[in-house]
């Protein structure tokens, strides 16, 4: 007879754990907007009401308009990358592998950090939809937050090992080092959101940081392989 307790615990526990992350997602989603679009909105709005003032001084105008351009310009760039952290098009149409390669082309291009990226461990096969999501947003979100914390150099693998999906963020400079080594229990809360959705999906987390000199984000999640199912 089955244990409905367990099951009732069990089950509580994995409903409390989507709804974290639900809440989380939605956390970074309210920051984001806060952060950047909200903030970069209410200097258009200051700069059109400093151009209202200027108006009879034509090369203050057009000072002010050409400055208006450039941020209502990063306000669209904000927005087209929120909006692609939350269902990127790409991913789709060109899979895992290339939608992470433009990624980190993209990261590198706008912070100057030096990414190194590897997924050929991948294969040439898709995967499903949900595993290709969460991947996505785990990397993005790790790449993310390091290349924030002062890393020089960041480099990104992805690779199959039989029934397992790898994913390692690994960055080098000492803002993101910390004084003692994580281990699977003890994620910093940066990685928390991380953390929750590997679990959710049957994998662990692990945070490896070895001081001054590099963090490491190790991310494994269970595959299994439809091409060989049934064999």
């Amino acid at each position: 007879m089955p244990d409905l307790g367990a099951d009732a615990i069990h089950g509580g526990r994995n409903g409390r754990e989507l709804l974290a992350l639900q809440e989380n997602e939605r956390l970074r989603l309210a920051r984001a907007l806060h952060d950047g679009a909200a903030q970069a909105l209410t200097g258009l709005l200051i700069e059109l009401r400093l151009l209202e003032e200027d108006a009879s001084d034509a090369g203050e105008v057009r000072r002010r308009a050409r400055r208006i351009r450039e941020m209502t310009a990063d306000v669209a760039t904000d927005l087209r990358n929120l909006a692609a952290g939350l269902r990127p098009g790409m991913l789709d149409l060109l899979g895992l592998r290339e939608t992470l390669a433009r990624q980190c082309d993209m990261l590198a291009r706008e912070t100057g950090l030096v990414i190194g990226y590897d997924s050929s461990g991948l294969g040439e096969s898709r995967l499903d939809q949900v595993l290709e999501i969460s991947l996505y947003r785990i990397v993005v979100e790790a790449v993310s937050h390091v290349a924030r914390h002062g890393a020089d150099r960041l480099d990104v693998l992805l690779e199959r090992r039989s029934d397992r999906i790898i994913a390692v963020v690994r960055s080098y400079g000492e803002a993101m080092a910390s004084s003692a080594p994580a281990t699977t229990a003890q994620v910093p809360p940066a990685f928390e959101s991380i953390r929750e959705r590997a679990v959710l999906l049957g994998g662990t987390l692990i945070v490896e940081s070895e001081p001054g000199r590099c963090t490491t984000i190790i991310t494994t999640l269970p595959y299994a392989d439809s091409n060989s199912a049934g064999r």
